[in-house]
């Protein structure tokens, strides 16, 4: 099943929020491909203004500074974008076959491991400035909170009352799903290494089914 990208997310999200002007729409669009694709500290005042197709006046009218106009940018990711993705991620789990396992987290992962690649440039800006700024890294923590709630404690539960997989505390189970997908995820968003999604979810699935698997 295709996942929806963040670009679609996130031009969404500010193409229908009435509170911005239109000029502020083009000016925090142009802002995020730039951020994107030439990195934060990279981008110019001139380079938004440019993109955007309007004066280099209008982008200081609308962000003093262009810390100001980074925080205007990925807020909507963080606080919108974001929560849909996870949000459609949740429903294609509840609506894949539950009935194996390993089979279970091996989609699990490679769609995750997909959708990563797919939008890596967008996930690198969001992960990298998150790090050096603390209101940005509590949005996207709160964010990816969503990930202990919904559809993964629902199917641990199943699993465990099936007696598939160890009678652990559900929310540690998350958290080593969890930490076991970010240990990948990392390689393409951090440190600039390839990821094979095919191989590396059958890879995270086998681990994770030999650790969680009632023997």
């Amino acid at each position: 099943m295709t996942s929806t990208s963040i670009k679609s997310f996130y031009n969404e999200d500010i193409n229908t929020d009435e509170n911005l002007p239109n000029k502020q729409k083009q000016v925090i669009k142009a802002a995020l491909e730039l951020f994107s694709t030439k990195g934060f500290s990279q981008t110019t005042t001139t380079d938004i203004a440019e993109k955007a197709g309007v004066s280099q006046g209008t982008v200081y009218k609308r962000f003093r500074t262009k810390d100001e106009l980074l925080q205007a940018v990925l807020s909507p990711i963080f606080q919108k974008s974001l929560p849909k993705a996870i949000d459609e991620f949740k429903n294609q789990v509840e609506s894949a076959d539950q009935s194996d396992l390993r089979k279970l987290l091996k989609y699990s992962f490679q769609n995750r491991f997909e959708f990563i690649i797919a939008n890596q440039q967008y996930i690198k800006i969001m992960f990298t400035e998150a790090l050096s700024n603390d209101q940005l890294k509590s949005e996207l923590i709160q964010a990816f909170s969503a990930l202990s709630l919904g559809a993964l404690p629902k199917i641990i539960e199943k699993f465990k009352a099936e007696k598939k997989i160890v009678d652990w505390p559900t929310k540690r189970i998350v958290q080593y799903l969890i930490a076991t997908g970010a240990s990948y995820a990392v390689q393409p968003i951090l440190l600039d290494l390839p990821l094979d999604p095919d191989q590396a979810s059958t890879d995270a699935a086998e681990f994770l089914y030999q650790a969680l698997s009632v023997k």
